[in-house]
């Protein structure tokens, strides 16, 4: 009786053993996956994503109420692209909505022009300044028409890339316009963020890195 006894108890032991085991095996492969949704996301600074059409008219035009606000493109080091060439067109801004609905959207006149974003780290572009009307801000627009790109490990080829959402990146920013004052929001072109797919598809993070003003 002893000896069945002992038998029962070395089974029981082994499969314990075995149980614990595959629960070590089954725990070591689902860690980075478990690692993954308890991290918390990157912060969402940008997506693609059309405007909404113009505001008609505008919801304010006299001088006395407009301020003045510049927007200025600056850039982080490259990592995988060596150069990075994009054209804007067209910039839109969002302004903060009341308790009956969303805010307008303007026209932030700007000149199309080519900006080679990896040269932006030491000599930042102002893609335009215009006068605004007073009130907060929550998002700018950017119409990307065009983008070439040379990556770092074959720098003899230029890439013409596709743009998602029509070219049009919608930046999420927080911002006040007061009448009489002058503006400056810098925005940071992230390349360590921005990604190219294998099917030459730019999909940029752009960052609001500092709002100068009164």
């Amino acid at each position: 009786m002893q000896m069945a006894y002992e038998r029962k108890h070395l089974v029981i032991s082994a499969m314990a053993g075995v149980i614990l085991a595959g629960l070590i095996i089954s725990g070591t492969t689902l860690l980075p996956y478990i690692f993954e949704m308890i991290t918390p996301p990157t912060e969402i600074t940008s997506i693609p994503e059309i405007p909404p059409e113009i505001t008609t008219p505008p919801p304010i035009t006299e001088p006395s109420k407009m301020g003045t606000l510049a927007l200025v493109l600056t850039d982080a080091p490259p990592k995988t692209l060596k150069y990075l060439y994009i054209n804007i067109t067209e910039v839109r801004l969002h302004m903060k909505g009341n308790e009956t609905g969303e805010g307008p959207i303007l026209d932030f006149p700007v000149t199309p022009k080519i900006y080679n974003v990896t040269a932006l780290k030491d000599n930042p572009a102002t893609l335009g300044i215009s006068p605004v009307p007073k009130g907060n801000y929550t998002a700018i627009w950017l119409h990307i028409v065009e983008a070439n790109a040379t990556f770092a490990e074959n720098p003899g080829v230029n890439v013409t890339l596709k743009l998602v959402a029509q070219g049009w990146l919608k930046i999420f920013v927080h911002f006040e316009v007061k009448p009489g004052g002058t503006y400056s929001v810098v925005l940071d072109f992230d390349m360590a963020q921005t990604h190219v797919s294998q099917g030459m598809v730019l999909t940029p993070v752009v960052r609001p890195k500092q709002v100068l003003g009164p």
